[in-house]
């Protein structure tokens, strides 16, 4: 049983691993940890990184950076969370952690939806990224490192939503600077 008053236990270390994992709650946590749709403002700095991929299972060789940090809520209104009708149920967090990545590779996908070809998320958030630089810099970025220190240095607004049906996760949509 233990000492209650030292909050000693009688449990060992195996006991202590041996403990189960409740699926329910980890899903449940998690859950409750998404962010809700709408606008965020990052905390600089962000982390940003690269990495180049060579071309391989019908897929072409390209540069993905991913940067990820802190993000505050950025709306007029409380950020609330919603039930399966779209109502309001609970206050939702206004601080959280995001990342996304970005491509210069331009990448053309063809929708599953309506068939359609069109340049994926990582390209589209690339070419946002370039334009809330030059609109605060005044000018174009020279290099990938200039992106790279505007993330870690300044913040950016995002517009984050949610994706996913049973396995929902916070997706990066939208990237535009912060006047």
């Amino acid at each position: 049983m233990g000492n209650p008053e030292t909050m000693e236990t009688d449990m060992t270390m195996d006991d202590i691993w041996q403990q189960g994992v409740d699926a329910d709650k980890v899903n449940e946590t998690a859950k409750s940890m998404l962010l809700v749709r709408g606008p965020y403002v990052t905390s600089p700095p962000m982390t940003v990184n690269g990495q180049h991929f060579e071309a391989g299972n019908g897929k072409p060789a390209r540069t993905i950076f991913r940067a990820y940090g802190m993000v505050t809520w950025a709306g007029s209104e409380e950020p609330m969370h919603k039930d399966e009708n779209g109502e309001p149920t609970t206050t939702a967090d206004k601080i959280g952690r995001i990342s996304f990545s970005f491509s210069p590779d331009e990448v053309v996908k063809v929708s599953e939806k309506d068939g359609k070809s069109r340049l994926d998320l990582a390209t589209k958030l690339y070419v946002q990224l370039v334009k809330a630089y030059a609109r605060v810099y005044g000018e174009m970025p020279a290099t990938a490192a200039d992106l790279k220190t505007y993330l870690e240095a300044y913040p950016v607004k995002l517009t984050i939503g949610l994706i996913g049906e049973d396995d929902v996760k916070n997706m990066v949509f939208g990237i535009s600077p912060v006047i």
